[in-house]
């Protein structure tokens, strides 16, 4: 009747594609806003472990938002700390107060206790941290954590678990070039959206260039590309707005001979005359 996504990691929803009924939309699929983006749409931002499959939505709920299903009540919170698009959800089941926390926070004898922090996950310390708190606030009987590891709500244990987050982060940032973590580990500082493009040779194609303003004061950043024969060489110079991103839209004419097949456009980011080592590009199907 009903599916709930926690995460946007295809270990976790992969198998909805093999549920009878599936595309008869024979029952309901829900999540978190921010997980569905993904999900609905898996080459639009570059995020890892997904299914190229979409996912099909039925209600997209947003933090804090609370919706019923049979005599259930569920509430929906943005819970990043593994991975950014991740929900946690409260739910009374059997007459105790449950805390679902996808792979955010396992029992301390199961991987560390910690789903583990990546940049390519968008996961850092300190979301870590504030979702710790959330669970910590709610105050559950039971934490209902993913790959089989649920466990008795422990306070003391989730004090801990937030003064871990806020000390791993200044540890983190005493050795990172820039002085700041969330700048150096986040290879999502500049991108284009979508990430993967259908075009046809001589098509005109609009997309997104988005820079994030990671730093305590503005910098100055420089993107551009080659595009090969494929299209035109472009250069583009942003500001950034600390704790914001900017974004641009650019116009992409391309070329009437250009050979069919998966052609993939890596990005030149330099900020203060260096070349960044941003892992940014995008990626075009031709037809």
């Amino acid at each position: 009747e009903l599916v709930l996504f926690s995460h946007a990691h295809f270990d976790h929803y992969d198998g909805v594609y093999e549920l009878p009924g599936y595309e008869r939309k024979d029952f309901a699929i829900w999540s978190l806003d921010l997980v569905s983006e993904p999900l609905g749409n898996p080459f639009y931002l570059r995020a890892p472990f997904l299914d190229a499959r979409r996912v099909r939505f039925d209600r997209r709920l947003h933090d804090g938002e609370t919706a019923s299903w049979r005599e259930y009540s569920f509430r929906f919170h943005h819970l990043p700390g593994q991975s950014y698009f991740t929900m946690g959800l409260e739910a009374t089941i059997d007459g105790k107060r449950c805390y679902f926390t996808a792979d955010n926070f396992f029992h301390q004898d199961q991987f560390s206790g910690s789903g583990g922090w990546m940049g390519l996950n968008r996961s850092w310390p300190l979301l870590y941290a504030a979702s710790a708190k959330k669970v910590l606030d709610a105050n559950p009987e039971w934490v209902l954590a993913e790959h089989g590891g649920p466990y008795e709500f422990n306070a003391e244990d989730f004090r801990r678990r937030v003064q871990w987050g806020q000390a791993c982060a200044k540890a983190a940032d005493a050795i990172c070039v820039s002085g700041n973590h969330r700048r150096d580990w986040d290879p999502y500082r500049v991108q284009i959206a979508p990430i993967l493009h259908q075009v046809r040779p001589g098509a005109t194609t609009k997309v997104v260039l988005m820079v994030a303003g990671l730093g305590e004061k503005p910098e100055k950043i420089v993107v551009s590309f080659a595009g090969r024969g494929l299209t035109a060489d472009q250069t583009f110079t942003m500001e950034t707005i600390p704790g914001k991103t900017k974004s641009q839209e650019i116009t992409l004419k391309w070329g009437e001979k250009i050979p069919a097949g998966r052609q993939v456009i890596p990005l030149r980011i330099v900020e203060a005359g260096t070349i960044d080592a941003v892992d940014a590009f995008f990626a075009v199907d031709v037809e």
